[in-house]
């Protein structure tokens, strides 16, 4: 409900830049609705510690709940352990091109998202408009949608489509406004303005020759990918077949150190850790991950937006009633759920979940629980926070519930707390590495993490636990040069080093 209100209401707002500089004007520093502003410390779950006071880092967040939660799932040996009889019908060059065809509709309206993203009153770019497009797919796909993440090609061509299509879209608002749509949109305008071209008017009128060479020169582009992308397809195919465990543990070093040089600090490796963990169990569970990414970016613009709506509203400067834009974008939005709660009655019978998934909604409904008293208990909330916080508790309790009532199926494999085995150990190091890195220093931590995720997968011999032990010393060595002697990076001190002194 706050979705809708907000954004059918800033839909038709002109010039909404202007209007929210003057509403924070009379705001101050601190509203009375709980939305705050630069110099007062919000009420959010920041643990007292001032690198989260700001926020979440996104790039800790992405590389978290996709990459890590991935890596987990790299234990198994293989992407794919069994390549296709008929290879010539089910996953040939030629067979992907035909679907693009077959699946002709998908394709065009997956190719109007990234537009309407970019152009439309959203402002946040092209790079959440793969994710939408995802969630498209899904959603309008017929009969049941268990294929999705195992292979149907559907869920492909919605992202691909969106995917290429972004870039057409994030150009025309930076040509003709000025206001880049997305990453490349910045350095593009960035770029015209090192060259002493102005965006606007004169791209448009004297410059036209430039913006139609830039047009062409994108769609030139689009065809020599399209090229270059089928001819190195096969050769790509083939890293189907190599067995991932070996570069799960490289690559999450990697991503690790790559995200404490991000900010200069650790908090985003905890950050990303926990999400990772998150994510994969959200996944195991087949519980959706889009949707928390897509929340996550339009979250500040969402609240500020609403924020203004909210304060202009109670000036009277703004009537929801008022403003037809705002009451067919909100009519929309409600059909759309509509339709979606409509279509999904007439899906295929819901199949057993997995054992465990009713413990696991019911840790997710305790936290939105949680989070709905905080809201409640906290004078720092608005009366539309607290309403959209009892709302979401009130659908995961309800999903717990239904959860609680289903078929379970039989488990296929030995399971820890739910999850596989061989998935459960790296799970728990991930947990327990904020631990090690506390007490030892990121260094030895990764020392210690070699050692252990090399070892789970050994039998326990002298000879296998001889080679993790090597291997977690030249770790624990390198990582202690570089983060010691050569890195620039300023990490806490060990708390065991300070514990000795």
């Amino acid at each position: 409900m706050l979705g809708i209100w907000g954004l059918s209401t800033i839909a038709a707002i002109p010039n909404s830049s202007t209007l929210k500089a003057i509403a924070v004007t009379m705001i101050g520093p601190r509203s009375g609705d709980g939305w705050h502003r630069s110099g007062y410390r919000r009420a959010t779950l920041d643990l007292g510690t001032l690198d989260l006071m700001g926020g979440l880092s996104v790039i800790a967040v992405l590389v978290g709940y996709f990459t890590f939660s991935e890596l987990i799932s790299w234990q198994k040996g293989y992407l794919i352990t069994k390549k296709p009889e008929n290879r010539a019908t089910q996953d040939s060059v030629l067979a992907g091109m035909r679907s693009v065809f077959t699946h002709r509709w998908l394709t065009l309206r997956a190719s109007i998202i990234p537009a309407r993203w970019s152009v439309s009153f959203l402002g946040v770019g092209g790079t959440v408009a793969g994710f939408v497009a995802y969630g498209h797919a899904v959603q309008s796909a017929k009969g049941s949608r268990e294929s999705f993440g195992k292979g149907d090609i559907r869920g492909l061509i919605g992202p691909e489509a969106s995917v290429d299509a972004k870039d057409g879209g994030s150009l025309l608002p930076a040509i003709a406004f000025g206001l880049p749509g997305s990453e490349a949109g910045v350095i593009l305008v960035t770029v015209l303005a090192i060259h002493g071209l102005t965006p606007g008017t004169p791209m448009l009128s004297d410059d036209l020759g430039l913006t139609f060479t830039l047009i062409f020169a994108l769609l030139l582009s689009n065809f020599l990918t399209s090229v270059v992308g089928v001819g190195i397809a096969p050769a790509l195919a083939r890293l189907s077949y190599l067995p991932v465990y070996k570069i799960a543990l490289p690559v999450f070093i990697a991503s690790a150190v790559s995200i404490i040089h991000i900010n200069g600090g650790v908090v985003d490796l905890f950050v990303a850790l926990t999400l990772g963990v998150f994510g994969y169990l959200l996944k195991h569970f087949n519980w959706p991950r889009v949707p928390m990414i897509i929340a996550f970016v339009l979250g500040d613009f969402f609240e500020a937006n609403v924020m203004v709506a909210h304060r202009l509203q109670s000036l009277g400067r703004l009537n929801f009633f008022e403003r037809p834009a705002a009451m067919i974008l909100a009519a929309m939005i409600v059909l759309s759920i509509l339709w979606i709660a409509r279509k999904k009655q007439t899906l295929e019978p819901r199949s057993p979940l997995r054992p465990y998934s009713a413990a696991f909604a019911t840790l997710i409904a305790a936290m939105g629980v949680g989070l709905a008293l905080i809201a409640f208990l906290s004078p720092d909330y608005s009366i539309y926070t607290r309403f959209v916080a009892a709302t979401c508790a009130a659908m995961l309790v309800a999903i717990a519930l239904r959860d609680t009532l289903s078929p379970k199926a039989v488990a296929e494999e030995p399971l820890l707390l739910g999850v596989p085995r061989v998935n459960a150990v790296p799970i728990v190091l991930m947990a327990v590495l904020p631990v090690v890195i506390w007490a030892l220093g990121m260094g030895p931590s990764l020392g210690v993490l070699t050692f252990a995720w090399i070892a789970q997968r050994g039998e326990i011999r002298v000879r296998a636990l001889t080679v993790a032990l090597a291997w977690g010393a030249a770790v624990g060595a390198v990582g202690i040069w570089y983060f010691g002697f050569w890195s620039n990076v300023l990490l806490p001190e060990p708390a065991l080093s300070t514990f000795w002194r």
